[in-house]
């Protein structure tokens, strides 16, 4: 082998470990799912982060409801990983047969491989240390027709149908909001024929109608919005290359505990008195092949995970002259710091002594003018 390398071709790696985390108990570990299979979520550690049930609501065709439903009964049980592997290996038989693998020349052992970290799920209820169930009532329920549902497939132009699903879906929300008391979370439990007939189309550019991002977009501008989980058939009926079981109700369950306002971990060297800022853009209108309306999101979070969204002012973005990826002018920049410190300061009481920002673009500075969001300018 040759080893004469030149000094500028010797590449330099880095070992990040695993940041800790925090569970129940206060217990730190790397790993969530061990985590929360021997001390549960951290929301437990802290009144008023901790959820002991969630409501459920569902959006779909009777078939896919009960589907959905079925699904849910087997979160609530114990599921075992079935990340396992067969070995075969090589056994000299015994003298005298003493088992009755002894028999047999090539022997099958089981060996369940990384057992910590492919945990079996212990069940979604009161009774395991996560502390938490399902609640469901047909009250929160809303079937849609298949004819109905039928017709809006057949419309030629794509993106009318993609549209007109995201419209009945989003009245069946609306009539939900409007029941007292309403669910934690909706399951919007889709058929094979809208997965298959109206996904994604394209409008014009780089720009793209999307069936789940228009249903998510639609689900928080609800006057009383309510969070969302959308849930194939396909994956539901296990049709497709998916996650084992165990796995998946690990994740499943997890994202509905945090998206009912409980708190699953949060990282164990967080400081108090820090706002964690991201920010990231999205399209919000193509307006010619290289002219784009943009608008930024920004997401602040305090050491407990607990956060808001703020929405940033929409701005038009030249792909051709700047590039592909957005940037801020410093006016913009200016302001959705101030607004996303302000409402910090009126859930926490207090401003932060430290701001940590992470963006989806790199930062620019003095070199682009009216774009140097790094400014230093008074808050």
């Amino acid at each position: 082998m040759n080893t004469n390398f030149h000094h500028k071709n010797i590449i330099k790696f880095d070992y990040l470990k695993e940041p800790s985390l925090m569970f129940g108990d206060y217990f730190e570990h790397e790993d969530t799912k061990t985590g929360l299979y021997e001390h549960g979520p951290f929301g437990k550690n802290i009144a008023g982060l901790h959820i002991s049930e969630i409501r459920l609501g569902f959006i779909g065709t009777l078939e896919t409801i009960s589907i959905a439903k079925e699904w849910i009964d087997r979160c609530s049980n114990y599921i075992e990983s079935e990340n396992i592997k067969i070995i075969k290996e090589k056994v000299t038989p015994s003298p005298v047969p003493l088992f009755e693998e002894d028999f047999e020349p090539h022997s099958q052992k089981r060996l369940r491989l990384d057992k910590i970290i492919n945990r079996d799920f212990i069940g979604f209820n009161n009774d395991t240390k996560l502390k938490c169930e399902f609640q469901m009532n047909t009250r929160w329920e809303r079937s849609i027709k298949p004819k109905e549902l039928k017709q809006i497939l057949e419309i030629n132009d794509k993106r009318k149908r993609i549209l007109e699903v995201v419209d009945l879906i989003n009245a069946n929300l609306t009539s939900i909001t409007k029941t007292d008391p309403t669910p934690n979370i909706v399951i919007i439990a889709l058929t094979k024929e809208i997965e298959d007939l109206a996904d994604t189309v394209k409008i014009s550019g780089n720009f793209y109608l999307n069936l789940r991002r228009a249903l998510k977009a639609k689900a928080m501008n609800q006057k009383n919005a309510i969070p969302i989980q959308i849930i194939r058939q396909k994956t539901l009926e296990e049709k497709r290359e998916i996650q084992e079981p165990a796995t998946r109700a690990w994740n499943f369950c997890t994202a509905q505990y945090y998206k009912a306002g409980g708190i699953p971990w949060v990282p164990a060297n967080l400081q108090r008195d820090t706002c964690y800022i991201g920010i990231s853009f999205y399209v919000t209108q193509e307006i010619g092949e290289d002219l784009t309306m943009r608008s930024s999101v920004a997401q602040a979070f305090d050491y407990l995970g607990q956060g808001l969204v703020l929405r940033g002012e929409p701005f038009e973005w030249d792909v051709k002259e700047l590039g592909p990826s957005p940037h801020l002018t410093k006016n913009n920049a200016r302001n959705l710091i101030k607004n996303t410190l302000e409402e910090y300061v009126k859930i926490r009481g207090n401003p932060p002594s430290r701001i940590v920002i992470h963006k989806t673009s790199e930062f620019w500075g003095d070199e682009r003018g009216e774009y140097n969001e790094c400014a230093k300018r008074s808050l």
